[in-house]
């Protein structure tokens, strides 16, 4: 690896799939200190910290965000049959138990998501 990158550290929740694992690689290819979040551990890239968690666990998202400056999300609704509307309301949890911390959220689950007719899936799972 580089040179060190000076900023914050990073943690990078989903950093076991498609766009995650690449979110990974490139802070990592950067000099960035960072954490790859998945259910499993499952991240293998060099200098990373793999670390097992949940975005549902209000307790794991507090201690994730004392940790780092940034968090990343890039996850979406699981393909595995659960509701859209869980993984909303992980994405609710991550916003509300990360505060004051930076959030940048990625990927494609836009098209997987339903809504109440005259409301966006952002509003119901916020409780906008």
């Amino acid at each position: 690896m580089g040179k060190r990158a000076t900023g914050p550290r990073i943690a990078v929740f989903g950093a076991g799939g498609v766009i995650g694992s690449a979110v990974v690689g490139e802070c990592a290819s950067r000099g960035y200190e960072v954490t790859g979040v998945t259910r499993n551990s499952a991240v293998t890239v060099d200098g990373v910290v793999a670390r097992s968690g949940d975005m549902g666990d209000p307790l794991f998202v507090t201690q994730v965000a004392a940790d780092h400056g940034v968090i990343i999300c890039a996850t979406a609704p699981t393909r595995a049959g659960d509701t859209p509307q869980n993984w909303l309301a992980d994405m609710r949890n991550v916003i509300e138990y990360g505060e004051g911390t930076r959030l940048v959220l990625i990927g494609g689950a836009g098209d997987d998501l339903a809504s109440s007719p005259g409301c966006s899936a952002d509003d119901d799972a916020l409780g906008s």
